[in-house]
């Protein structure tokens, strides 16, 4: 077996050990409230796997850039879920601030939009209405600032990767915009819809993404307490830094670090 197909191949018991803590979870009482940390967590870890299968899915296509796009959002999910299973409810309280402050922000954009309209729109006095009843129930809300995420709980580094995923996919940067410019021998620029990925970029994209799922699911174990669950990830941690330094060995360019065993 290739080491593109070992890692497709590691991805699928890498879901059912995800599917196997949203079970496990599923017998317990998590609360009706939806910002039960418990919630979010299970919540977040859906997210996460859907986020892996969709990878997987655009990397058989050969969509690199979407593949990458979509890795980017698991280790996004992953610095979310790593400050929940550290702070809990505290954390959970940035997280209503963003949203008022992501609310508010695209209420106000609207509004500047329905402004240049020439005739008025029905929802304009009910949207300010709800602005200003956010604006006081929140007074001082902040956004959640990535770069601070996972800084005092040892997966601050996983903020370079998901930076590295952006301005090299999810972004138009030029690093980005390069992957469809190609110089021919003739010196003459030519154009590709979809951009051909290598091998080594391929499978490093799918470690990418196993590595985000794996932190992902040790934080929901954390949260949740499933220790069956938390048991079956073990010998899977061991096995993803098996396949990652054998992907190392093999010349790959990106190699994102291993997991940590431990949450805390």
């Amino acid at each position: 077996m290739d080491q593109k197909s070992a890692w497709m191949a590691y991805v699928q018991r890498l879901h059912a050990a995800g599917f196997a803590i949203i079970q496990e979870a599923d017998r317990m009482t998590v609360g009706a409230d939806v910002r039960d940390p418990k919630v979010l967590a299970l919540s977040l870890l859906c997210r996460t796997l859907s986020n892996m299968n969709g990878a997987t899915v655009m990397i058989e296509a050969g969509l690199i850039v979407e593949a990458r796009t979509l890795t980017r959002c698991c280790f996004e999910n992953f610095l979310w879920i790593a400050e929940l299973a550290n702070k809990g409810a505290e954390f959970v309280k940035q997280m209503v601030e963003d949203e008022v402050v992501s609310q508010q922000g695209r209420g106000k954009m609207l509004l500047s939009w329905s402004e240049r309209l020439e005739e008025a729109v029905s929802y304009e006095t009910k949207l300010r209405d709800s602005l200003e009843r956010m604006k006081a129930k929140y007074p001082k809300s902040k956004p959640i600032k990535y770069g601070e995420l996972g800084k005092r709980h040892g997966v601050g580094d996983s903020y370079m990767w998901l930076r590295l995923l952006s301005s090299d996919s999810a972004h138009p940067s030029l690093t980005a915009l390069a992957r469809y410019i190609v110089r021919q021998p003739d010196n003459v620029l030519k154009l590709v819809v979809v951009p051909v990925p290598t091998t080594i970029e391929e499978e490093s994209t799918l470690q990418f993404a196993c590595q985000a799922v794996l932190g992902v699911c040790v934080a929901t174990c954390q949260i949740c307490t499933v220790p069956k669950a938390y048991e079956a990830l073990s010998p899977l941690l061991d096995e993803f830094i098996e396949l990652a330094k054998i992907s190392m060995n093999r010349g790959g360019i990106e190699q994102p670090a291993a997991p940590s065993k431990s949450p805390e």
